[in-house]
């Protein structure tokens, strides 16, 4: 209702920040493996030293890591990282690996933190040319989206530009897809706590003898999933001046909340992982790449959007955000409402010295933008400009827009509140499935939206009031 006191509104067209989770591509979307058969009980677990073993056989050394949970907005909080990336806290989920480091430089202040070792980023590694990361294990309860991506946080300097250090300047550049619920490789009815094998590499030689010792290990040819790192992309090596990577999972919108909480718990029971390292002919290990030369090419990337549109309900949505004004916004002299300022939305763009798009790593990689660690599955969406709400004083947003996942056009999408320009911590999201949600827990597909506008098609819109 409208009323009289001192107070105001401000209008979003879509979101605080949404993550639109598009999954595209609609050939590797058999998340069941060729043929979409159900398999057998695989006992991945069981199989594990063997695979070790032959990995051992035919020359790696093999140095197990951890797979474990970030807490991105405490690492912000406490300064192990000057950002939290725009990570959300629990129950949003990120994995990431720990404990990488085995030829690292121990005075590389990229991971090695001069304050301490409390700060220092176990989470960031180097690859070697001829090395590879290993997962082998299954993926997690059912979600709406889960994700593997790999990240080049630090790339190589140019020389050509003196003035910059480039070794030392975050990018954040995803190095190709990721491997995603709708594209993972694995055996099984669907693709929840199904078993994977994941190489991360930029060498193809080493590639094969993984994928070779995984299948002598009884890991089927279906379950093996490739990453791979072209040094096109991200330069490969050990030094102060090559590239230093990151491995993220996420995931989002569990089934079951005490199922993904005991997943995230207990990852290493859910997940191994190891760094492989080819040894030279005396048995060592060493800096310099053992294998001869062969990288892996540049990554074919998954077209994104369908050419459809959500245009249709366009009119529903001019008819939504009269409803929300109707109600709240002071509209003419003299009427009883609240001040309000309608916010612009606009593909998330990073201010750097200049604006890099996030969802784009290859411009911003071309560019020498930092691009926060996003990848090409989701569409980031945000207002501008940045706003205050204050203390004592009766002022609230609304963000309204249509579902994405009500339409099927996103698997899930998010409204997220953030409360700093450069720390981007996180306070808060609602995501898709519970746009509707009243505090009781009962609600019905556009019930958020209905409150204001009846009956032009509420099922596919929201309006979420902050």
């Amino acid at each position: 209702m409208k009323g009289n006191v001192l107070r105001s509104l401000a209008l979003v067209a879509a979101v605080v920040a949404v993550m639109v989770v598009i999954l595209g591509f609609a050939a590797a979307t058999d998340a069941s493996g060729p043929g979409g058969k159900p398999g057998p009980d695989l006992n991945w677990a069981e199989k594990v030293p063997d695979f070790q073993q032959n990995l051992e056989e035919v020359g790696f050394n093999v140095h197990e890591v951890g797979f474990g949970y970030m807490d991105f907005v405490k690492n912000a909080c406490t300064e192990i990282l000057p950002s939290a990336l725009a990570n959300n806290p629990w129950p949003n989920a990120y994995m990431v690996l720990t404990d990488t480091h085995l030829l690292e430089f121990p005075n590389d202040v990229r991971m090695h933190d001069p304050r301490g070792p409390r700060y220092d980023k176990n989470f960031w590694w180097q690859l070697r040319e001829d090395e590879a990361i290993v997962l082998v294990g299954e993926t997690p309860p059912e979600v709406r989206y889960f994700s593997f991506s790999t990240y080049a946080y630090f790339l190589p300097d140019d020389p050509l530009t003196s003035e910059v250090d480039e070794a030392q300047k975050p990018q954040g550049i995803e190095v190709g897809d990721t491997l995603n619920v709708a594209t993972i490789h694995t055996i099984g009815p669907d693709p929840f706590l199904a078993p994977i094998v994941y190489i991360i590499t930029g060498h193809r030689e080493t590639e094969g003898r993984v994928r070779d010792a995984a299948l002598a290990a009884g890991y089927p040819a279906a379950i093996v999933n490739v990453q791979a790192i072209s040094p096109v992309i991200a330069p490969l090596g050990i030094g102060p001046q090559d590239a230093v990577f990151a491995l993220g999972f996420r995931s989002a919108v569990a089934t079951s909340q005490a199922a993904l909480t005991e997943y995230i718990v207990n990852a290493n029971s859910h997940m191994k992982a190891f760094r492989v390292t080819p040894l030279n002919e005396d048995g060592e290990l060493q800096v310099e790449p053992v294998f001869a030369d062969d990288p892996e090419p540049v990554p074919v990337l998954r077209p994104k959007g369908t050419g459809y549109t959500e245009m249709e309900l366009y009119p529903a949505l001019k008819s939504l955000r009269a409803a929300i004004l109707n109600q709240y916004a002071s509209l003419f002299p003299g009427d009883p409402g609240y001040p309000y300022k309608e916010l612009d939305t606009d593909i998330w763009s990073i201010a750097n010295d200049r604006l890099g798009i996030c969802e784009k790593p290859y411009a911003n990689l071309q560019r020498g933008l930092f691009a926060v660690a996003c990848t090409r599955d989701n569409n980031y969406l945000t207002t501008g400009p940045m706003f205050k709400l204050r203390n004592n004083v009766d002022e609230f947003v609304i963000v309204y827009g249509v579902n994405h996942q009500a339409t099927g056009k996103s698997t899930y999408a998010s409204v997220s509140l953030y409360g700093h320009p450069m720390a981007q911590i996180g306070l808060g999201t609602t995501v898709s499935t519970k746009f509707d949600l009243r505090p009781d827990g009962t609600g019905s597909p556009g019930d958020s939206a209905r409150q204001y506008l009846s009956p032009d098609d509420p099922y596919y819109q929201y309006a979420d009031k902050l």
